[in-house]
């Protein structure tokens, strides 16, 4: 007879389309061995596996150091809210993936709380802000890498790390060709891919379309397709056409 599973409160936040869709991929495999109870930020993907959302990763997608400026009131009442949350419900570990101008502070806050915290696709600390990596130590108890060159920076530093590996590598293997394909002008479709994020495809559409236009009328490529995400409207893209 199997075992009676314990409950596994969660407290997670994915502050990004990409994030929402790992963080969903992660409940997944944690659901096969445990039962949770997932509270936090997150997006479509993982409300649809039972995640109860404080806050919709849209309401959370500022670009740009204006754009955050200019929330930071809803930023503050959202982590405050968090923190509540955390302490009503008191999770046995937080997961917080990416969107680290969010997430460092909240894994400072929960720390305190004594609440353990486990980082899953860790700050670009190699490319910026190295000298945050102390913080890091102090704030974060695992932390979990994309990377084995990631690894080996968090190992230097005396740090509890593993690398998970990335998870595009295990989502995308099916739709790539068993060898490579030609390139023939005439006949090539070019994906654009403006981002998850209003403020980007405001901000880059136009110029990704005129771009396109460019390489359809020189000969480059035949033709092109805007890749929707499902958290945008259409009228977004529209507006460019």
């Amino acid at each position: 007879m199997e075992s009676e599973r314990k409950m596994i409160k969660l407290l997670l936040i994915a502050g990004e389309v990409s994030a929402d869709s790992h963080g969903a991929a992660l409940l997944k495999e944690m659901k096969k061995t445990q039962e949770l109870s997932v509270f936090g930020i997150g997006g479509d993907q993982l409300q649809a596996l039972g995640m109860k959302l404080t806050v919709h990763l849209k309401d959370m997608a500022f670009m740009g150091v204006a754009e955050v400026i200019r929330h930071l009131p809803f930023i503050r009442k959202v982590k405050q809210k968090l923190l509540e949350q955390a302490h009503e419900e008191k999770p046995d570990v937080a997961i917080l993936l990416d969107y680290p101008g969010f997430n460092l502070r909240m894994a400072h806050a929960l720390k305190k709380m004594g609440i353990p915290v486990i980082y899953y696709i860790s700050p670009q600390i190699w490319a910026w802000g190295r000298r945050r990596i102390k913080k890091i130590k102090r704030d974060v108890d695992l932390m979990l890498v994309l990377f084995p060159f990631e690894q080996k920076l968090y190992t230097k530093y005396g740090m509890d790390v593993a690398c998970a590996g990335h998870p595009l590598v295990d989502e995308l293997q099916r739709f790539l060709p068993q060898k490579e394909r030609s390139y023939d002008p005439g006949k090539a479709h070019l994906g654009i891919l403006p981002g998850s994020r209003r403020q980007e495809v405001s901000s880059l559409l136009s110029e990704m379309l005129e771009t396109a236009r460019v390489l359809q009328k020189t000969g480059k490529i035949d033709s092109a397709e805007i890749l929707k995400v499902p958290n945008l409207p259409l009228d977004l893209y529209e507006q460019f056409l």
